[in-house]
């Protein structure tokens, strides 16, 4: 289910030496300062985020304050569990980018409340979303019309979307997540929630909704 889009790559070599000749300059800016540059300022002038890394591997839990919205990055390839609210959807997109983020591999919206699918609207809107994994909507007692949107904003794309069953697994770098469990018949909207582990060289992230 995974549909990446891959992306051109340089030389090792010629990134080495931009990266010299532009660390150089940034030096050079700075020496009539009285203090060296920090890595954030030097990351910073060369148009990166400090956190930039197509190798390293991480989860970041974003701070959207009610409902939640997890970040998962690994060799250039991103997940999103939740997106909090409709009004921090633009805040989680600029998060995004500030990471050098531009696109997701995967979005998972974990159950039907708009503190954790509010804020995808924005976010399928602003970026192209690969894959699109969401419960099972038939039963749900709240309104389901902007996940309905959401999902069509992701086919429109050419994305593709799937309704979560357990087992199901997507690669995210070296993070494998897989669906633990989807109650879809529980009446509770919570108890409902997609419940999701993203496991990496032995260290594993549960997601309960």
């Amino acid at each position: 289910m995974n549909k990446y889009k891959l992306k051109s790559t340089i030389r090792i070599t010629a990134i080495t030496i931009i990266t010299v000749i532009a660390v150089c300059s940034l030096l050079i800016t700075f020496a009539g300062g009285k203090s060296i540059p920090s890595w954030n300022e030097i990351y910073s002038g060369l148009g990166m985020n400090a956190t930039d890394n197509g190798a390293q591997n991480y989860v970041s839990f974003l701070d959207v304050g009610q409902g939640d919205s997890i970040l998962i990055h690994s060799k250039g390839r991103s997940a999103l569990i939740d997106a909090s609210t409709l009004s921090f959807g633009d805040i989680i997109c600029d998060k995004l980018r500030a990471n050098g983020i531009k696109s997701l591999d995967l979005m998972m919206l974990s159950h039907n409340h708009d503190d954790h699918y509010g804020g995808a609207e924005r976010v399928v809107s602003r970026m192209m979303v690969d894959n699109l994994i969401m419960p099972e909507l038939m039963g749900s007692k709240s309104p389901t019309a902007t996940i309905t949107e959401i999902r069509n904003d992701v086919l429109a794309d050419e994305g593709e979307c799937f309704v979560a069953k357990q087992g199901m697994n997507v690669n995210i770098g070296d993070f494998t997540v897989t669906v633990l469990a989807h109650y879809k018949d529980e009446e509770n909207e919570n108890n409902r929630s997609i419940f999701a582990v993203a496991e990496c060289q032995g260290v594993r992230f549960l997601f309960t909704g």
